[in-house]
């Protein structure tokens, strides 16, 4: 792909190229790639290449500058690999794949929404106790906050990655469905598996058509807790809450709508997050733990309560879980691209990665919330391996809950789709929703320069963003604006 901006391989516009082969292939791809890039006329290196194995295989990345030589270097580079020995890029011979045996409590978290922040915020909670911590997932490897390797690492290449850092305490292995799929489990075992939620996404992909098929794949890691482990499941959620037929470990249940019972469970009582059952614990208001933006935010309170059951079930003491959950803020320190709040000129701007009709919707409601008197404006996009159902509701979403709804481009996320496709989609749910018109910007920052100039003191702008987070808070700065105190909504 040609992707517009910075990425996690480039610090600028580049080329990214898949390559679905053995690890011992990337020299030969490399020498493919700037081979081409002389038969173009592109200035190309090997030094200038960055390469890095994924579940997959590996990626491939360069920096460009000319969109239109570039698009024509890749397709030359296709065409290369294509021609080229089919022995040198084939995966060879089948080879044994050692499960690894944490030696560390290692957890897993997994379902549609809330992954990387539950993962997020059960690291803190760790990390509040004292313990050096490492974790995976869809943004890099990171071990006590520092990045350690940029990308997503949701798969076995992120585990092995955590689980290999030396003089690690505790580690939280984010698990999405394309690594589970695709290579499993990469750990023989875990002691608590987390499962958020699972809701239509990436279906058509892989095989998975139905919900309760991606629900299946999502249960792995419910499947590889030990009897001594926890399964932590949504009890306000039918497919997850059922998982505990699954699985031979211990089931503790959290949800905010359910009458949750069991064993053991975390819910809410008058405001506060309680644990109850054979544990009794409460761990405070949940107005005053920031990432709820003062409880407004139904999604993160979610989040709040699995993350706090799984920390729990870990063994880390209630104080340390407490305090943790007082301090995560949903700033780009902590949690990047999540629910990030920042103030330009009157103007409330909220960043976040939805990417899906139900985590625009719990976005959006939230927003809603926070607007007053305000206009609501979103602008949002997701990734092009959405079925048209997700991209029309999302188009349907927008325009219901938002005041004015703006399709954009990820140009880094079309994924065999065109532009024109996706903004058909979009349209089409929009259309269904009433709207009048369906002006479309052509990237995320265009989108947020656009939103800022024809908005007013007050209102509030949501950008979903993908591949441009950077430069939208550089723009953001660039126009005197700052990040948002979380507290400023704390007992609200």
């Amino acid at each position: 792909r040609v992707l517009a901006g910075p990425n996690p391989d480039v610090a600028g516009p580049a080329v990214r190229l898949s390559v679905a082969a053995a690890w011992d292939t990337h020299e030969q791809t490399c020498d493919i790639v700037v081979q081409e890039a002389v038969a173009v006329g592109l200035g190309l290196s090997g030094d200038d290449l960055v390469v890095r194995p994924t579940d997959e295989g590996y990626v491939v990345a360069w920096p460009v500058s000319d969109r239109g030589l570039a698009r024509a270097h890749l397709e030359a580079v296709r065409a290369a690999i294509d021609q080229a020995p089919r022995p040198e890029f084939s995966l060879g011979a089948p080879q044994p794949f050692e499960l690894l045996d944490p030696a560390v409590p290692c957890l897993a978290v997994s379902g549609t929404n809330g992954k990387t922040t539950t993962t997020r915020l059960i690291a803190h909670c760790a990390r509040t106790a004292g313990m050096s911590t490492a974790w995976s997932s869809t943004d890099g490897v990171f071990r006590d906050g520092e990045l350690v390797e940029a990308g997503d690492f949701s798969g076995p290449a992120g585990a092995r990655r955590v689980l290999a850092e030396p003089g690690v305490a505790f580690a939280v292995l984010e698990t999405a469905r394309g690594g589970l799929l695709l290579r499993g489990m990469s750990v023989r075992r875990v002691d608590v598996a987390v499962v958020t939620n699972v809701a239509a996404d990436h279906l058509g992909s892989h095989g998975i058509n139905t919900v309760e098929q991606l629900a299946m794949v999502k249960a792995t890691v419910v499947r590889v807790v030990g009897a001594h482990g926890w399964a932590v499941l949504n009890a306000d959620d039918p497919l997850v809450r059922h998982m505990a037929q699954q699985t031979s470990a211990r089931a503790w249940y959290f949800g905010l709508e359910t009458d949750v019972v069991g064993e053991r469970y975390t819910t809410l009582r008058e405001g506060r997050v309680v644990v109850m059952g054979d544990l009794q614990e409460d761990l405070g208001a949940v107005a005053d733990m920031p990432i709820t933006i003062g409880g407004h935010a139904r999604f993160n309170v979610a989040n709040v309560l699995a993350a706090a059951s799984g920390a729990l079930a870990a063994g880390i003491p209630a104080q340390h879980v407490r305090e943790a959950l007082r301090t995560f803020r949903p700033d780009r320190r902590l949690s990047s691209g999540r629910f990030n709040c920042w103030a330009v000129d009157g103007r409330l701007v909220i960043l976040d990665m939805a990417h899906n009709t139900e985590s625009l919707r719990e976005l959006l409601t939230t927003a809603r919330v926070l607007t007053g008197e305000g206009v609501l404006r979103v602008a949002f996009g997701t990734a092009g391996d959405r079925d048209d159902e997700v991209l029309q509701g999302m188009g349907f979403t927008a325009v219901d809950l938002a005041d004015e709804a703006y399709p954009l481009d990820k140009p880094g996320y079309l994924r065999d789709r065109t532009a024109e496709e996706m903004r058909a989609q979009f349209t089409a749910g929009m259309l269904v929703a009433g709207a009048a018109s369906t002006q479309c910007f052509d990237s995320e920052q265009l989108a947020l320069v656009g939103l800022l100039d024809r908005s007013d003191p007050g209102d509030v702008i949501v950008i979903t963003v993908a591949e441009q987070l950077q430069e939208l808070e550089d723009l953001i700065v660039s126009r005197g604006g700052a990040e948002v105190d979380a507290d400023r909504w704390s007992g609200a």
